[in-house]
């Protein structure tokens, strides 16, 4: 009894720290991000391997919901190979929620990915959505992407998203 009394308390403490270490966003800085993302989405529709490639930082790591690591040269390989298989790709990521600790940026982001994929003699439309939670940090004076986390599609925001 003593154990789950000391349980609970432990896990309402941590709620608590949780709650108190929350922070607002910061208008400016999402502003920033959600030009960041347009600009992604820009190079999506040129198909600008190098330009998609020069956001990633060469620490780069993606994990996606299934616990599947992907490096930097892994996800190098394969965006060249997307473009080389997909015709018209058209991408719209509007930004959640932003949150900025210890000189990195976290952005909570749903992507939505238009695309003509190549079925027998015929390319035929498709579309993809994706949720992510990705961690930025400025090497340069530029955003770089460190690391991004692929998120289910079926749970909600716990920030309320927008």
């Amino acid at each position: 009894m003593k154990t789950m009394k000391f349980m609970m308390s432990l896990l309402m403490g941590s709620v608590v720290i949780a709650s108190a270490l929350a922070q607002a966003e910061d208008p400016a800085l999402r502003k920033q991000m959600q030009a960041l993302y347009a600009s992604y989405d820009k190079m999506i529709a040129k198909g600008d391997v190098k330009g998609l490639i020069a956001t990633l930082d060469p620490s780069f790591v993606a994990v996606d919901t299934e616990g599947k690591r992907t490096s930097y040269a892994e996800v190098k390989a394969q965006y060249q190979s997307i473009f080389d298989t997909y015709r018209d790709c058209k991408s719209v990521t509007s930004v959640k929620h932003v949150q900025s600790q210890g000189g990195e940026v976290t952005v909570w982001a749903e992507v939505v990915i238009n695309f003509k994929a190549k079925q027998g003699n015929r390319w035929v439309a498709q579309k993809m959505t994706h949720r992510f939670a990705e961690t930025l940090r400025p090497v340069n004076g530029v955003w770089k992407i460190t690391y991004s986390q692929q998120l289910p599609m079926n749970e909600p925001w716990s920030f309320g998203g927008r």
